[in-house]
């Protein structure tokens, strides 16, 4: 199992390290900068006193030139030896100083050396230097004091400076190397991913295997790439159904609005919209009942439960059929009607749909043959009644099928009751 680093310590760790790095660089540069500046200075001194007591050895005034050097606040002692080693001359120690031993003395360094002594706050300085008119050889050895604390102290604020401005940069350059390795090629890699999603490209993936944000960020960018395949496959499968499923919904309204009136309503009554064949059965144009109630289509045939009858079969969510005879613009016809409601997301009635089928023409032959039917059964009457009057019989005969009928009066004629055999 992966250790997962957060995206912060991958980025922060090494920032930190070098800036950590830098300024240990930066405070060590310093140091030793300020070391060879103090070195350098020493030297200058030292020699400068090593020419003084040099001219003084060669000119017969060697204890002259050593009390003049002793007035120096910086010079701890000055000893001359010979070329045995031997103490020749020299000053007086300070209290509290240790003096240098008398008789042979170890030389500090080779001569024109300079070592430090006592935590760098003193140094000793050995120089040779011709003792007398034979110019014999001797050496001064010089202990002085150094501004070593001092300069310290005065290049610890550089140094603090030097390693801040070390370390700031050098964190920086860290935090922007890192953030380039560990997100911005990352980045990257995802807008490139991205684009060609947008162009298209179903197989682009991050599949990124870090364990950290941005890695974890990646694989919810896949997982979220794969949902949205799936739906878009799932909405194109469903954008087919309802293509199919419209086209036959519209090849059914066509053959409905070729053969049926359609009148759409709002709960309340009001038309919002007809069909053509409407208009041809009306009379009314489509524009002239828009907005305007039902009530205009009613006829004086119904009463007022007829129609309250079918509001509140729709109201219920019910269908209602059944002949209707509507008032036209200037005629009545009749309509063999449907009536149902169209539900909200509530399930409440939002639109009432009235589809009528032109039956005018088949009420108007029903009445003719009504009305001949009563016509003929008057003439029976009238008929028998004349036989009865006149003793006179009838029968016929179906060639068909050869049934017979006779009147009443034959029955009566022969003696026998109406309808026996």
């Amino acid at each position: 199992m992966p250790v997962r680093l957060s995206l912060a310590i991958k980025i922060f760790a090494p920032t930190f390290v070098v800036a950590g790095l830098s300024f240990a660089a930066a405070t060590f540069v310093a140091d030793q900068t300020a070391a060879k500046m103090i070195r350098r200075s020493v030297e200058a001194r030292a020699e400068a006193l090593t020419a003084q007591i040099r001219h003084g050895a060669e000119v017969g005034s060697l204890s002259r030139s050593l009390e003049d050097i002793a007035t120096r606040g910086d010079v701890i002692d000055a000893v001359v030896l010979d070329a045995r080693g031997r103490r020749v001359a020299g000053l007086g120690v300070e209290a509290g100083q240790r003096p240098l031993p008398r008789g042979r003395l170890a030389r500090p360094a080779p001569a024109g050396g300079l070592t430090f002594k006592d935590g760098a706050r003193e140094a000793a300085y050995a120089a040779p230097v011709a003792l007398g008119p034979d110019q014999r050889n001797g050496t001064v050895v010089l202990r002085l004091r150094t501004d070593r604390e001092a300069a310290a102290e005065r290049n610890l604020g550089l140094a603090i400076l030097l390693g801040a401005a070390a370390t700031g940069l050098a964190a920086l350059a860290t935090a922007l190397c890192s953030y380039w390795l560990v997100v911005g090629r990352r980045m990257r890699r995802m807008l490139a991913v991205v684009e060609a999603r947008r162009s298209g490209d179903a197989d682009a993936f991050l599949n990124f295997d870090e364990q950290d944000e941005v890695g974890a960020t990646a694989r919810q960018l896949d997982r979220l790439f794969a949902d949205l395949e799936a739906r878009i496959a799932e909405q194109a499968r469903t954008a087919a159904s309802l293509r199919s499923a419209l086209a036959e919904a519209s090849a059914l309204r066509t053959a409905l609005e070729a053969h049926a009136s359609i009148v759409i309503a709002d709960p309340t009554g009001v038309i919002l919209d007809a069909n053509p064949l409407f208009e041809r059965l009306s009379g009314y144009r489509r524009e002239e009942v828009v907005g305007r109630s039902l009530k205009v289509l009613r006829s004086d045939v119904h009463g007022p439960g007829f129609f309250a009858e079918i509001f509140s079969t729709l109201m219920r969510g019910e269908v209602w059929q059944g002949d209707a005879c509507n008032r036209g613009k200037d005629r009545l016809y009749w309509t063999r009607t449907t009536a149902f409601a169209v539900p909200d997301e509530t399930g409440r009635p939002e639109r009432f749909v009235l589809i009528g089928a032109d039956i005018s023409e088949a009420r108007a032959t029903l009445a003719e043959l009504e009305d001949e039917r009563a016509r003929l059964a008057r003439s029976h009457e009238m008929l028998r009644e004349m036989q009865a009057l006149s003793a006179v019989g009838a029968a016929e005969i179906d060639v068909a099928t050869g049934a017979t009928w006779f009147s009443d009066e034959t029955y009566r004629i022969f003696g026998l009751s109406p309808g026996s055999e």
